[in-house]
């Protein structure tokens, strides 16, 4: 008898091992889950995800944002409505003083950003 008490105790030894190497091997897989879904939870706010992407550049200058002249009012008007309309969103302008143009970007009239519009350079920030 002592020796059949002995295995049945190293065999509910062995069970309660083999129980906490799954609980800790289902944990770990939980949080691996939790790990590489993260980023795609939080980027779902928005059906667009970035709207500006922070200091890009209207597609009339070169990646260095520099202009031969200041856009006018037209030329704005024509790089906003390509670069904004691509996204399915529109604009409102909402400033101009000289250089620099404040512009509110909305998605079904509801304002999703705003942006100072450089007629300079081109370049495109969203100041939200």
């Amino acid at each position: 008898m002592p020796s059949s008490l002995h295995g049945k105790k190293e065999l509910a030894e062995r069970v309660k091992m083999s129980d906490m190497s799954i609980k800790k091997t289902l944990i770990s897989a939980i949080a691996l889950a939790v790990l590489l879904t993260s980023p795609v939870i939080a980027s779902a706010g928005h059906k667009n995800k970035h709207v500006t992407p922070y200091g890009d550049f209207c597609d009339r200058v070169s990646n260095y944002g520099m202009h031969k002249h200041m856009l006018d009012i037209k030329e704005v008007r024509e790089s906003l409505t390509h670069y904004f309309g691509d996204k399915g969103l529109n604009y409102e302008i909402i400033k101009d003083k000289g250089r620099f143009m404040k512009v509110v970007i909305k998605d079904n009239n509801n304002v999703v950003d705003t942006i100072i519009f450089d007629r300079h350079t081109g370049r495109i920030r969203s100041i939200n």
